[in-house]
């Protein structure tokens, strides 16, 4: 895999903060991290921009069985230590990898139940962010309206398949209007879309924002004509 690519590893270091860089890839990327500034920086970048999540998502009670699944780890746990008179194991076996897998899932949830790691937030958001998602709830977009630059930024965390004829266009969604065309967007990488009026302006009414599949050049109509893929709630300035 080559991490000398800027834009795969801007889209790692994204999925690592989201949460949503598992398993192997998720363990070569922790390595990278303890040899590369480059992609801590990275890392550093996306945690910023996502700052604004940790306080606009209400925080929510995990089911009870979450509860039990933490405490039986925990008690798993204290049964494989050592006891009294009983030499210990050598260090890095059985109740580190066991801890180390608890920490885990315990960070695991956290990402799933407030959206990213809690952080203090650096201050007054300059930005709107926007996480657009699947129907499975899958982060597969995440836009980023700057009011300094007057542009949304769309970068594609999840390269989306789209055949040759067709297009992905975004949309804002209106409280109880219709939807405005905010123009089409890649497969992968990034765009920059630029405005005439303020960001401000442009998001005043919004309250999400959703990407449909449309015909090669876009929608023919100004509406949406095909199937609406991901969508995502707007997370306005504290």
């Amino acid at each position: 895999m080559n991490y000398l690519r800027p834009e795969r590893l801007d889209k790692l270091a994204a999925e690592y903060v989201l949460g949503t860089l598992r398993g192997l890839a998720r363990k070569r990327f922790e390595r990278l991290l303890a040899e590369q500034a480059t992609a801590r920086l990275h890392v550093k970048e996306w945690e910023t921009r996502l700052a604004s999540l940790a306080v606009a998502i209400p925080e929510a009670e995990p089911p009870r069985r979450v509860w039990r699944a933490i405490e039986s780890r925990i008690a798993a746990e204290r049964a494989r230590q050592p006891r009294p008179g009983v030499p210990a194991r050598p260090a890095g076996s059985g109740f580190w990898r066991g801890l180390a897998l608890f920490m885990s899932g315990v960070a695991a949830l956290l990402v799933v139940y407030l959206g990213v790691a809690p952080r203090p937030a650096p201050g007054p958001a300059k930005s709107y962010i926007v996480v657009l998602n699947s129907d499975k709830m899958k982060p597969v977009m995440m836009a980023e309206a700057d009011a300094a630059s007057g542009e949304i930024r769309v970068r594609v965390l999840a390269t989306q398949a789209v055949g040759r004829d067709k297009s992905l266009q975004l949309w804002g969604l209106p409280k109880g209007g219709k939807p405005r065309s905010y123009g089409l967007i890649p497969a992968t990488g990034i765009v920059r879309l630029r405005f005439d009026k303020p960001i401000e302006q442009v998001l005043s009414d919004i309250t999400a924002l959703a990407v449909s599949l449309e015909p090669q050049g876009g929608s023919p109509t100004g509406q949406p004509t095909g199937p609406v893929l991901y969508t995502g709630e707007v997370i306005r300035p504290i």
